[in-house]
């Protein structure tokens, strides 16, 4: 497990390393699990671990604490991972440029994240600054420079 960036290029490896990992949890939690059902095997399997084996060692700590019965099963895999989705979205969209040409001044790239967030908050402004951490009179100069 000492790997850590590699875990997406590995993925035949993750329901070996489950249970190995499983096994490290059971010495450290109240109820020990015993088992991961197929499918929640191969979900864990399919998804993209975007952050890698922290993210990996936290879901399944989660895992066996939300599993009944000793058992892991795929609604609790796709439950916990769909709580993950939006956390990791925005890194992956910057990774992929969100359409936003990064080969311009920073100035100009934050007026487009500043621009697409107002956009998927309705054009409200406010919860666009809120999400953002930043003053409303900010987000407001930073469109205005356009």
């Amino acid at each position: 497990m000492r790997d850590v960036g590699r875990l997406r290029e590995s993925k035949e490896r993750i329901p070996t390393l489950a249970k190995l990992y499983l096994s490290q949890l059971s010495a450290d939690l109240p109820t020990e699990v015993q088992q991961i059902d197929r499918q929640a095997t191969e979900l864990l399997a399919s998804y993209s671990w975007p952050g890698n084996y922290i993210q990996f060692k936290r879901i399944l700590s989660q895992l066996c604490i939300v599993s009944r019965d000793r058992v892991i099963r795929a609604s609790d895999v796709r439950s916990l991972l769909a709580l993950e989705r939006p956390a990791y979205r925005a890194a992956e969209s910057l990774e992929d440029g969100y359409g936003i040409d990064l080969g311009r001044t920073l100035s100009d790239i934050e007026r487009d994240i500043v621009e697409i967030v107002v956009r998927q908050n309705g054009g409200n402004q406010s919860a666009a600054a809120r999400q953002l951490g930043i003053s409303r009179t900010t987000l407001w100069r930073i469109v205005r420079n356009a």
